[in-house]
């Protein structure tokens, strides 16, 4: 099965949620289209499955009612200082820039 996502998936970031709420679901979506249409006999749908992933998209930039933070904790300066010291080792290729 060859599938283009284009643009559909190019960042991939594992923000609170995406992974939990879209890309295990996603998955789920094409295995469940894949086993009913093996049962029934035929090659994957890909119609009936683009479908299901388009519902599946729209639910999730939709529903607001799951739970993620809203409002910033922590000061992002001081975050961001802590992490750059903690993973400074790894971006030495990237001393220059400072």
């Amino acid at each position: 099965m060859q599938h283009d996502a284009g643009t559909n998936d190019y960042a991939r970031k594992q923000w609170a949620g995406l992974v939990k709420d879209y890309y295990a679901p996603r998955v789920g979506t094409y295995l469940a289209q894949a086993l009913a249409d093996e049962k029934a006999g035929a090659a994957i749908n890909m119609v009936a499955l683009n479908r299901r992933l388009a519902k599946l998209a729209l639910e999730w930039q939709t529903n607001f009612g799951n739970g993620y933070a809203l409002i910033p904790e922590g000061d992002p300066v001081s975050i961001s200082e802590s992490l750059r010291a903690k993973y400074a080792s790894h971006f030495r290729s990237c001393s220059h820039l400072t």
